[in-house]
């Protein structure tokens, strides 16, 4: 079973253009699971979710929330840390390869109807 972790990050941003930005608020949003990944025998880290604020965009929010994600996997002694999107995606497929993730695997499923 894997363990699960939400970092929710709230920051102040006063050089956006926004009238809200001078209050702090959620800008990012990160979930992460450890789990035994069977292929390596070793233990992984999944970052399951990555979200941030499209005004924060561009600002490193995102680079800080992977920062930690990898951070948190040496820490826990994990072999990768790995990401999924949609194939749909091109621009947040873009940016994990410019974060310097490797494409490496297709993802299948099967809706099972729950």
């Amino acid at each position: 079973m894997g363990l699960i972790e939400a970092i929710l990050l709230g920051l102040q941003f006063k050089n956006l253009q926004k009238p809200f930005v001078f209050f702090s608020m959620l800008i990012g949003f990160m979930s992460l699971i450890y789990f035994f990944y069977f292929p390596l025998q070793k233990q992984n880290c999944r970052i399951t979710s990555l979200v941030v604020d499209g005004y924060a965009r561009g600002t490193g929010v995102g680079k800080r929330l992977i920062d930690h994600a990898l951070e948190k996997a040496k820490s826990l002694s994990c072999a990768q840390l790995e990401v999924t999107t949609s194939l749909t995606r091109e621009a947040t497929k873009a940016y994990y390869e410019r974060s310097g993730f490797i494409k490496s695997s297709f993802r299948y499923y099967l809706d099972l109807g729950i």
